[in-house]
């Protein structure tokens, strides 16, 4: 089982030009792909070109009792520490 994560921290769209020349972050079509994943791969915290959604102000919020430190890069291993004082952490800030 998956879940309770975040897949996608930032938005996936590659800066193109109008005929006029005009910029925009496109995606999913943008480019005359077909099939595509449509906006599939605009679910980040943060747009492509790097500001905040609002998304992100609730994952601050839903993070902020839980710390996490890095064990080993490499291996891509950290440790996550619950400060809850009364409960666990499962299920926190979850629909």
């Amino acid at each position: 089982m998956q879940g309770g994560y975040i897949w996608d921290w930032k938005d996936k769209a590659l800066y193109a030009k109008t005929p006029d020349g005009a910029e925009y972050l496109a995606y999913g079509g943008d480019y005359g792909d077909r099939p595509n994943s449509a906006n599939d791969g605009c679910n980040g915290v943060f747009f492509a070109d790097g500001s905040p959604k609002s998304h992100l102000f609730k994952v601050k919020r839903c993070y902020q009792m839980i710390t996490f430190h890095l064990i080993d890069l490499k291996l891509g291993i950290f440790q996550a520490k619950n400060h809850f004082t009364f409960r666990d952490s499962q299920g926190y800030c979850v629909k």
